[in-house]
């Protein structure tokens, strides 16, 4: 399983005078969270400060601020190389945010999370301490592919999400790592399970459709028997009382056939477990087995269709 060392890193404008503080603020919040248009600011006495630990792709920011604004609209999205996640922990003070057409007020203990391919607007209300962990959309893709885009972003503080996220973001800022390698694989999976674990993912009645609830829930039936590798459309279908052809139609919608769609995720659980240390001692062909294939060399075939490696290249790499 391969690691990366840990890089640690601090920032803050307090040696900029004037408006040079806001400037610099600027350039900061482009370079750690992407692209955004900020407002104008007119204080001379205006303060942030970054800290953060970044493993590869993945990284956890803490990040003090007086109010402002900014916003990031259609012709700012893409500007970035890279697809983000950014997944916020409020600590103190209050923001508010609007992204993609939905507006949300955030104060201590709230969790919302963002993208960096939707529209978003957001407003510093009071002194804002946040906590932020960022790292590729694909691996949050990879996890909920049909209804990601779906979900409520805001988790208020008295949900369970909110809580092991905040232990899990604290630990990673607070800890010690001189001279530690972490596994930037371990670290997004973690983070994403944790956000997802106590049912983040169900999605608001008032934007879900019948067929996207019945889809919902054939995924989760999918989802939990992909280990039997007898597992038919047949079963399927007879288990969520529809009929097989029923069950193609709910598919449809989502670019995928229900045959696919079962691969594709035998093929993500088995990239998962190529890159858990727990997993070391299991061959690719164990792993393999364990999520359903039968056959090593399909199984070898469609890996590398799918992620343009074979999985022993693959592991080689995580």
């Amino acid at each position: 399983m391969m690691t990366i060392a840990c890089e640690r890193s601090q920032w803050s404008n307090e040696d900029h005078k004037g408006s040079d503080r806001y400037d610099a603020w600027v350039d900061a919040l482009e370079h750690t969270y992407g692209y955004h248009q900020l407002g104008v600011n007119t204080a001379d006495d205006f303060k942030a400060r970054i800290q953060s630990l970044k493993v590869g792709n993945f990284s956890v920011v803490e990040c003090i601020c007086d109010p402002c604004r900014g916003e990031r609209r259609r012709p700012h999205i893409g500007v970035e190389n890279t697809e983000m996640l950014g997944i916020q922990l409020v600590l103190a003070g209050k923001e508010h945010f609007e992204f993609n057409g939905k507006e949300f007020e955030l104060s201590a203990g709230d969790v919302f999370f963002w993208d960096n391919v939707h529209e978003v607007r957001f407003d510093v209300l009071e002194k804002l301490h946040k906590v932020s962990a960022i790292l590729p959309l694909a691996r949050f893709r990879e996890w909920l592919p049909s209804n990601w885009n779906s979900l409520d972003r805001h988790i208020p503080a008295s949900s369970p999400n909110a809580f092991l996220m905040r232990s899990h973001l604290l630990a990673l800022l607070s800890a010690d790592y001189s001279n530690a390698k972490m596994s930037e694989s371990a670290l997004t999976e973690a983070t994403i399970a944790l956000l997802l674990g106590a049912g983040v993912h169900s999605l608001g009645a008032e934007d879900i459709t019948l067929r996207d609830q019945q889809l919902r829930i054939v995924q989760e039936y999918i989802e939990a028997n992909l280990k039997n590798p007898d597992l038919s459309l047949m079963q399927i279908a007879e288990a969520n009382r529809i009929s097989v052809r029923y069950l193609h139609w709910l598919f449809r919608q989502s670019g995928d056939t229900a045959q696919q769609y079962i691969i594709k995720r035998r093929l993500e659980r088995c990239r998962q477990d190529f890159g858990n240390p727990a997993m070391e001692n299991k061959s690719i062909t164990q792993i393999a087995f364990s999520w359903g294939f039968s056959d090593s060399a399909h199984f070898s075939k469609r890996f590398k269709a799918t992620y343009d490696m074979s999985p022993t290249e693959y592991r080689k790499l995580t």
